[in-house]
């Protein structure tokens, strides 16, 4: 009776599953179905799973049945919330290990300019650690004398929204300053 619901993607509901032509009883280890009652999650006309419940004191009733089949939608959007939460997750992995992957030094920064994720190379490289690079905390590995053309362009570039090249020194783990050329592009979003 679980393929009723789930081939014809209409609820359904009985207080006598043995009695019906299609019921071949239920799984070994399951415990005897006295009343089903089933709701199909339903998305974009594909249905993509089923809402049931089973053996309630004295069976279930056609308001029972609206009452699961109004609740099905909300459950298709979490299912599909938690679906897109795992995919987010998934790739947000793919990019760390791509990005802790290559050679350069890699970070991203909010719209006002507060850079909020390093790589593991910059680190690596600088000896910092987050606590100390957050926000504005990379200053402190830059040239102090051309830390402020550094923030004169970025500054800059964060109020146009234009890329930024430029080539600067950076301090390294053992306080050697070693140039590195360093790409600047905003992402938009859509608004």
């Amino acid at each position: 009776i679980y393929g009723r619901v789930l081939l014809n993607g209409k609820g359904f509901y009985t207080n006598d599953p043995q009695s019906l032509p299609d019921s071949i009883g239920v799984p070994e280890g399951h415990p005897p179905l006295k009343s089903f009652l089933g709701a199909p999650l339903v998305h974009f006309g594909k249905t993509m799973g089923m809402i049931a419940v089973g053996n309630r004191e004295g069976g279930y009733r056609p308001n029972d049945l609206d009452a699961l089949e109004a609740m099905a939608p909300a459950v298709v959007q979490a299912f599909l919330r938690k679906r897109a939460e795992e995919s987010l997750r998934e790739s947000e992995a793919q990019f760390r290990t791509l990005a802790n992957a290559i050679p350069q030094l890699c970070w991203m920064a909010n719209a006002d300019g507060r850079i909020f994720w390093y790589n593991q190379r910059w680190y690596e490289y600088t000896g910092t650690t987050p606590e100390q690079m957050e926000g504005w905390g990379w200053q402190s590995v830059h040239d102090p004398e051309t830390l402020p053309q550094v923030l004169d362009r970025w500054k800059a570039s964060i109020a146009t929204g234009e890329p930024l090249d430029m080539v600067f020194p950076l301090r390294d783990a053992d306080g050697e300053f070693h140039p590195f050329l360093t790409r600047v592009m905003p992402v938009r979003d859509g608004s």
